[in-house]
């Protein structure tokens, strides 16, 4: 799956893109931050209408959201089959600039009325994230090429993670604010934007060949049960749905791995305010130094790598850190004389070395999974218009949302029943087993899709 470079050099390694590239990737990103900067003030709304209106029965609006959210990916897949890509992307968001502005209206002049109908609300709120994400994702497929996809991928995605740190800043800014309405009316101005910087790159950019295929649906040979066939046995998307599940569910037990280890280690405080605060100020320099070496070992490896190299060898790189970083851990809590020693050099305690070795575990797995949501979207350049389209909402939504969030959780707590304790570090042996399995499933599974990539590509 290694094509022929057209790049040498440090050209090859930091920017192997062409200028033709450019005039399409400027409009892009800007699609593209205008959409994920409206998902956070959404977010942000969301979570200031949960505390402000003292919903009861959170749990309860939670769950009735998220079933409500599975009756939207049948009308998406719908629409995505039967509209041109043009035409879809438009009503998408003329869907959610209405939606946004009605929830502005509630908010403004009728607080009582949403506060006793959230859960349509919130399913509005919550499916903005992901649908607006497949979209965009979805347009960069039909756009461009699978030669282009290993050129471009990376350094659109390096970009845009550069771009979210001042999103944060500009969020913070308007914590402060106290009409809360300004998120909504902001994020339907950034759907504006989105919508004149998809007319210009059709109208400007786009060639006669690209502009016919926007306004043409995707799939008109074929009727939209049978589409909808392919979509769900397809054995590439099968695969990427379990890379998913194994990467996440192995993130999420390192993460609450550190969480643990970090509680045991501030426990000898007995000023529980003292403890709260610091687990707090640790937890979120610990998200700050993943964020920044993630991005930046995309750009000083990550693009380089994905350009000059095989989608299979990338790809490998991730099980093989989430292995390594098991057994790290496995033998310092396996060989309690290996922490020790290692707490005599560094001049630290036993429960300091634990907290350490899975933070740097952990900062290793995501340092090489930041590479995987585009080794992911490069999955679906070798796929077909149904795996595409289809195929990647409800797999996403399968991996991203049920899956990949809820799996961690469960078998940490199967385990913990089982073992009879409520301490995360007596099953700790267990879940970094656990972990090391989904490592070496992971290698296999990247094996398997490997060869049917390269087999797409040779054909």
């Amino acid at each position: 799956m290694q094509s022929q470079q057209e790049f040498t050099g440090l050209r090859a390694h930091f920017w192997p893109i062409k200028i033709s590239d450019m005039k399409k990737f400027i409009p892009l990103f800007i699609i593209f931050m205008c959409l994920m900067t409206a998902s956070t003030f959404i977010r942000d709304f969301t979570n200031i209408m949960i505390v402000n209106y003292h919903m009861e029965n959170l749990s309860v609006v939670k769950f009735s959201s998220s079933f409500f959210l599975l009756g939207i990916i049948p009308l998406y897949l719908v629409g995505i089959h039967y509209f041109s890509p043009k035409k879809f992307f438009h009503t998408v968001l003329n869907v959610y600039i209405i939606g946004l502005a009605i929830t502005y209206i509630l908010s403004a002049f009728m607080p009582e009325l949403l506060k006793n109908k959230p859960s349509s609300i919130l399913v509005l709120l919550d499916s903005f994230r992901l649908i607006t994400t497949v979209l965009c994702w979805t347009l960069v497929t039909q756009i461009f090429s699978i030669p282009d996809c290993k050129r471009v991928f990376p350094i659109f995605f390096v970009f845009i993670s550069f771009a979210l740190i001042p999103i944060t800043l500009l969020d913070v800014s308007f914590s402060f604010s106290n009409n809360k309405g300004i998120y909504l009316l902001l994020s339907i101005g950034l759907c504006l934007i989105a919508q004149y910087g998809y007319y210009y790159l059709y109208k400007n950019i786009l060639s006669f060949d690209e502009k016919e295929g926007q306004d043409t649906p995707a799939e008109t040979h074929i009727s939209f049960t049978d589409s909808l066939k392919q979509a769900l046995t397809s054995p590439t998307l099968y695969l990427l749905l379990l890379l998913m599940v194994l990467l996440y569910t192995s993130k999420h037990m390192f993460d609450s791995l550190i969480k643990d280890y970090l509680k045991t280690f501030l426990a000898i405080s007995g000023d529980a305010t003292y403890v709260s605060s610091k687990y707090n100020v640790f937890m979120g320099n610990i998200l700050q130094m993943k964020g920044l070496i993630e991005v930046s070992f995309l750009v000083l490896a990550g693009v380089g790598l994905l350009y000059k190299k095989s989608w299979g060898f990338v790809a490998r790189l991730i099980p093989i850190a989430i292995v390594t970083a098991s057994i790290i851990m496995l033998m310092l809590i396996a060989l309690p004389d290996v922490s020790k020693y290692l707490g005599v050099i560094f001049h630290k305690t036993q429960a300091e070395i634990y907290l350490y070795g899975s933070v740097f575990c952990t900062i290793l797995i995501s340092m090489f999974s930041s590479m995987f949501f585009i080794l992911k979207g490069m999955v679906y350049f070798y796929l077909s218009k149904s795996e595409q389209t289809k195929g990647r909402i409800i797999f996403e939504f399968i991996g991203t949302v049920i899956l990949g969030k809820m799996l961690s959780p469960y078998i940490a707590t199967t385990l913990m029943m089982a073992q009879n304790t409520k301490n995360m570090a007596d099953i700790a042996p267990f879940l970094l087993g656990i972990i090391f399995v989904c490592g070496l499933i992971m290698f296999w599974v990247v094996r398997l899709m490997s060869k049917r990539m390269q087999a797409v590509e040779h054909a």
